[in-house]
């Protein structure tokens, strides 16, 4: 089988004699050249071309992970710091960005009074609430025990006190007392010992306060 070399040296012979003996015009002469000079080289290379074909990449799909989140709970004492009152005679967990005070608390108008055997809790703003809280614990050497009447007197309840349990004990819970705050309070006795807790924040009533309080008063513990 001729090579492509060989068939131009052939197809160029031919070309030249044809010329020679006819008397072509030199243009013609030069296409037709050009054209076995072409399709010399076509038919010597096409059997070189490699087509290559792409090989398509996988696409892999990502999935959002349907796993829940958990998000806190309003109230929640997960992130809380320990108060221990040896001589009061109780522990309880607050949040960690609550205040403590001894021996104080703060009246109506924000002044820092001297208040004995009591300690103040006061909490930051408190969401929607858009206001804080002051819980005053207080307590006293029990003398008698006094009955639901004598406690709603004592503590200027304007309705009858509910059963409220702290720490396995029995209490009363008193909302909407009297007084510049008003708020709640929680009476218990334990250990000879009487506690009255105040909770005060100004114009929330005691349900809307109960998501913070609840956490708060199931970790109240009494100390023999």
């Amino acid at each position: 089988m001729p090579t492509s070399t060989g068939s131009f040296s052939t197809s160029s012979r031919v070309i030249i004699n044809l010329v020679k003996s006819k008397g072509f015009a030199p243009i013609i002469i030069l296409i037709i050249f050009v054209l076995v000079a072409v399709g010399a080289y076509y038919f010597g290379t096409k059997n070189k071309i490699i087509s290559v074909i792409p090989t398509p990449t996988p696409v892999v799909s990502i999935q959002p992970s349907s796993s829940p989140v958990a998000e806190p709970t309003a109230g929640s004492t997960t992130d809380s710091k320990t108060y221990k009152n040896i001589v009061a005679g109780y522990s309880l967990k607050i949040p960690v960005d609550y205040k403590i005070l001894e021996n104080v608390s703060y009246s109506v108008d924000g002044v820092k009074v001297d208040n004995p055997n009591t300690t103040t809790l006061i909490s930051p703003t408190l969401g929607n609430l858009k206001t804080n809280m002051q819980i005053t614990i207080h307590y006293e050497n029990a003398t008698e025990n006094l009955s639901e009447l004598q406690i709603r007197d004592e503590v200027q309840s304007a309705v009858k006190g509910e059963k409220y349990t702290l720490d396995g004990k029995d209490g009363y819970l008193f909302t909407n007392v009297m007084g510049p705050f008003g708020g709640s309070v929680i009476y218990c006795q334990s250990n000879d010992k009487t506690y009255t807790i105040k909770i005060e924040s100004m114009g929330v009533n005691y349900s809307d306060l109960q998501k913070y309080l609840d956490p708060i008063f199931s970790t109240f513990k009494f100390i023999n």
